[in-house]
């Protein structure tokens, strides 16, 4: 059952990765662009025996990440970087708490560091969507008549 869970989350992010690139602006396709970039990061600094111990590698390119969305968030307008930074932020420490608690499970852990990556990437998927719709109501009000 746990094998399948990389296959899935590289289906949605693929997934997503075309309709944020064939629909977003830039703070969502660089936002997505992130995830993507953190996740393959994160692929391959993890140690074999993932999770028994604090992952320090992917500590580092956790804190790489988050730096990255508070960039999009100075840079942008938009909500949802703020969103997708609060849990980075979550994620950033998870690691400081195993660190501080080594006794944690290695389930645990795992999860609490890669539930956040679902939630980042629906959070940017709303976005877009969000966006789309907004632009279509903007463009076909008539506003007020005279």
């Amino acid at each position: 059952m746990l094998k399948i869970v990389p296959f899935l989350f590289l289906i949605i992010l693929l997934a997503s990765l075309a309709y944020v690139v064939r629909c977003g602006r830039w703070p969502e396709r660089s936002g997505l662009a992130i995830i993507m970039l953190g996740s393959i990061a994160t692929a391959l600094v993890g140690r074999s025996d993932l999770w028994r111990g604090t992952e320090i590698g992917i500590l580092a390119v956790d804190v790489v990440v988050l730096m990255a969305f508070l960039a999009i968030v100075a840079l942008t307008d938009r909500f949802w970087p703020l969103w997708v930074s609060a849990f980075q932020l979550v994620s950033v420490t998870s690691h400081l708490a195993r660190l501080l608690t080594p006794s944690t499970l290695p389930l645990a852990y795992a999860f609490a560091e890669q539930v956040w990556s679902y939630a980042m990437i629906a959070v940017v998927i709303g976005s877009v969507a969000w966006q789309r719709r907004y632009a279509r109501s903007s463009f076909s009000s008539k506003g007020p008549s005279a």
